[in-house]
Parts: structure tokens; sequence; C-alpha cells
């Protein structure tokens, strides 16, 4: 009789083990900070991105534009909204961006230069949105927008 509850006993963990776990929804996976990088046209972000359960999303990005003879770097730190439609593609949209740093070939901007060029692109990113497909691997996603701008993101 032991044998037999013994039997039943392993046979249950055994069943315990083998059974698949919930899918995850895409909301679930995004959850928590990733390193994302992006390229298009002539600039390029790099950054820290934090999607909180919220649907509310920080990070503190490196930005390079390279228009030719011109190369300026900047650092800003960002808030936004995300969220996943019915449709499985994921909006964001950026409500507050704020300039840590400007500098152009490699020394700081001038202020007025930064108020009359860079602020207004800053400001102008503020309530953009963008829709984009997803997909997600172990430890990584790539997403991919309606404009063909490819995102890269790693835990």
């Amino acid at each position: 009789m032991i044998r037999i509850a013994m039997s039943s006993v392993v046979l249950a963990a055994l069943g315990a083990c083998g059974s698949t776990p919930e899918p995850r929804t895409p909301q679930q996976m995004i959850m928590g900070k990733w390193t994302c990088e992006t390229e298009s046209e002539n600039i390029t972000i790099s950054g820290v991105f934090d999607y909180q359960a919220n649907g509310l999303a920080q990070s503190r990005s490196s930005i390079g534009v390279d228009a030719g003879a011109v190369k300026i770097a900047l650092t800003a730190n960002a808030d936004s909204t995300w969220g996943f439609g019915e449709d499985g593609k994921m909006t964001e949209m950026v409500t507050a961006m704020r300039l840590i740093s400007a500098t152009m070939a490699g020394q700081p901007m001038p202020t007025d230069m930064v108020e009359s060029l860079v602020q207004p692109m800053i400001d102008g990113v503020v309530g953009q949105s963008s829709t984009s497909t997803v997909v997600f691997g172990e430890n990584s996603f790539t997403s991919i927008t309606d404009e063909d701008i490819v995102t890269t993101c790693k835990r």
C-alpha cells in the first residue's frame, strides 16, 4: 500500500513539473528595465527604459545626431505612456522630456544654441506617439514602428 501511495505522489509531482506555465501577456513581458538601441537615418538613441505596470515608463537616453560636419550628443530623461492594443501593437507617447546635457563636436553647447536649436527639438518630441510591432525573445525584444524604425532591447 505504501508503494502505491508513493507512486501516486511521484506521479503527481512529475505531472506538476511537466505542466505548461500560463502564457504571459505582452504587458507582463515588457515590464521592467531594458537597455535599448535605435538607429534611424542620422540619429542614434541608446538608453535604459523602465516600463512600469501602471502604463508609465521612464528613460534616460543618449541621443546622437550626425548632420555631416556637425555632430551633436544629447542626454535626456523622458517620461512616457505605453500600452498594447487589441491588434497586439504597442503604442508609446512621450509625455515629458528633460535635457540633461548637450555637446557639439565634443564641446558643451552654448546656452543660446541649446535654447534656439536643441530645446525646440526636445519640445517637439513631447506629445508624439509611435505604434510598433513587438517581438519578444527570452531576455530581449525588438520593436518595429509603422515607419520601419527598429529598436532592439535586452535585459
